[in-house]
């Protein structure tokens, strides 16, 4: 579902089939060892066990012994490197159904739902209704109260979904000239000058950042 997970499985199981494989060289070594330890002085008979089927009893159990542990060791290969590949979906499978997640993906769709209101609010010129909107939980938490408190920041450490970052800060941006806009349009005529209200402005930022958080609750929703 993720790069980010995959990855970490790759690197997982790479490091499992190398531990087990290095596991692998030192037995080999062992025995090795074990079978120059036990060779008859007359070390031609190594070369002559290809020609004359005189191989004694002793060199047989050594050969049934290496022979049971390279099938135990490749068992352990297989069986430990299919554990490594499905321990973590099922860990990120786990945290994507977690009530928080859920919570968060559910506070950002009703975040969407409220901020696609802005539209008709902005061409109504109701600038009050529009930063009520923009100012209340839980859309307030996209840009007004630090990366403590943001949905999009809160996602992310929990999924491990980073690519939602990418997305966190143009957002913010744009809830906040929205509400700015609105603000300025509030007070515009006790402020110096030609006392024009901003229709546009304010309009423009609310469409971009209805944009951006359907883009976020897309990526949210795969996660589910």
């Amino acid at each position: 579902m993720h790069v980010f997970a995959a990855t970490r499985r790759i690197n997982i199981t790479a490091a499992v089939i190398i531990a087990v494989i290095s596991s692998l060289s030192l037995e080999a070594s062992a025995f090795t060892t074990t079978s120059h330890r036990h060779q008859s002085p007359q070390a031609s008979r190594v070369s002559t066990t290809f020609l004359y089927p005189s191989i004694n009893e002793e060199e047989q159990q050594q050969q049934q012994l290496s022979s049971s542990s390279r099938r135990s060791i490749l068992s352990k290969i297989l069986l430990t490197a299919a554990a490594s590949t499905t321990l973590l979906p099922t860990q990120s499978a786990r945290a994507a159904t977690s009530p928080t997640t859920a919570a968060l993906i559910t506070d950002l769709q009703t975040s969407l739902t409220k901020i696609s209101a802005l539209p008709t609010q902005l061409e109504q010129s109701n600038w009050d209704a529009a930063r009520t909107i923009l100012k209340t939980p839980p859309v307030n938490q996209l840009w007004n109260l630090g990366e403590s408190s943001n949905t999009i920041v809160k996602l992310a450490k929990e999924t491990g979904e980073f690519e939602l970052l990418e997305l966190k800060d143009d957002l913010a941006i744009s809830l906040q000239m929205c509400d700015q806009y609105s603000y300025d349009n509030v007070f515009i005529y006790y402020q110096p000058g030609n006392g024009k209200v901003k229709t546009k402005e304010p309009l423009d930022m609310a469409n971009k950042a209805i944009a951006q958080l359907k883009e976020v609750v897309d990526i949210a929703s795969k996660l589910e």
